[in-house]
């Protein structure tokens, strides 16, 4: 079975890449748990008390013109090469902008280093559609999700940073224009770990910190099923998270998530609640080959550590990589 997860990203050169393939298990992985991965289906394995996994799971960030241009979106909203090409492999989930190309009506608030006009803020409260109807009908065609990008600024961290809940340029707001784009759910970025700094102790509930991320949580189900997924992007999280979020994302922490003896309360959920993510989202100076080897090994381990969303797709700041296609045959898509 482990031939089925590596075959066909050349035609012609099968029989090289089924030995590449089992070499690459051989020594990644125990080859009994690979040949698991490689027969699960798409659908969420209950967990019985040890490491389940979701095989097929998988996801691209994307943030970047969906439509148009970096000038500026289709006069029609059109998808354009960029979303075509990405949704013809059906990734499992987009996350992406849902408005981009600039600040609209006013000066914005400072950026992280203190100015104003920080890339962060260049189409979260302005701008112009990148959603379009077009676009969405579109993924949601190919069976793709599509969540909205939303900063929170760590909330607690450092107050010059903290989005508000209720302002007409804070997170509530941002919620409502985005789901009149038709998204399917929000990826809340730097949230929050609930802990006390190095000691390993969860906040209070009644602390300002996760007051804020349940209001967000509350005011998003308020509006409907839509998926919430709260990206701290480290392994150092509470599990008072998993109240408040579907998907914990800690981007490459991930390795670490799952060896951390501290952290083993993640064998109680599904591995479907879980993502991580490897920074190989452009060529960054490697191969075809190599890009794509280490491409692929990563989300197979991730898959059977309990990580039931993984891309090595992150990081697609308006460049598709080369090997995007074969990474995703390489991985069952």
């Amino acid at each position: 079975m482990t031939v089925n997860i590596y075959n066909m990203m050349h035609p012609g050169h099968t029989y090289i890449y089924v030995i590449i393939g089992v070499i690459l298990a051989s020594l990644l992985l125990p080859s009994a748990v690979l040949a698991q991965a490689a027969m699960q289906s798409s659908v969420p394995i209950p967990s019985t008390g040890s490491i389940s996994y979701s095989k097929g799971l998988t996801s691209i960030y994307w943030y970047a013109p969906l439509t148009g241009d970096n000038n500026g979106p289709a006069p029609d909203g059109s998808p354009n090469a960029a979303c075509l090409r990405i949704a013809a492999k059906k990734p499992t989930i987009i996350y992406t902008y849902a408005y981009l190309w600039g600040w609209k009506g006013g000066d914005p608030p400072l950026g992280r280093d203190g100015s104003s006009g920080d890339w962060w803020y260049n189409g979260h409260w302005g701008g112009l559609k990148n959603l379009s109807s077009k676009v969405i009908d579109y993924l949601h065609s190919q069976g793709i999700k599509v969540i909205a990008y939303v900063p929170t600024f760590r909330a607690g961290d450092d107050p010059r940073y903290d989005r508000k809940l209720d302002t007409t340029d804070g997170i509530f707001a941002q919620i409502d224009r985005d789901l009149g784009c038709g998204v399917d759910g929000f990826f809340f970025d730097d949230v929050h770990t609930l802990l006390y700094g190095d000691r390993y102790e969860d906040l209070q509930t009644s602390s300002y910190e996760f007051q804020f991320y349940k209001q967000i949580h509350d005011y998003v189900k308020s509006k409907g099923a839509f998926i919430i997924v709260f990206n701290t992007g480290t392994f150092y999280n509470s599990e008072n998270l998993m109240g408040m979020c579907d998907i914990l994302s800690m981007e490459a922490a991930w390795k670490t998530f799952t060896t951390e003896s501290r952290f083993t309360w993640r064998l109680k959920y599904d591995s479907s609640r879980f993502q991580g993510c490897n920074n190989h989202g452009t060529n960054s100076g490697l191969t075809l080959t190599s890009g794509l080897d280490l491409a692929v090994s990563l989300t197979l381990e991730a898959w059977t550590q309990n990580i039931g969303y993984h891309t090595s797709l992150y990081n697609c700041d308006g460049t598709i990589p080369d090997w995007y296609e074969d990474y995703m045959t390489a991985i069952g898509f």
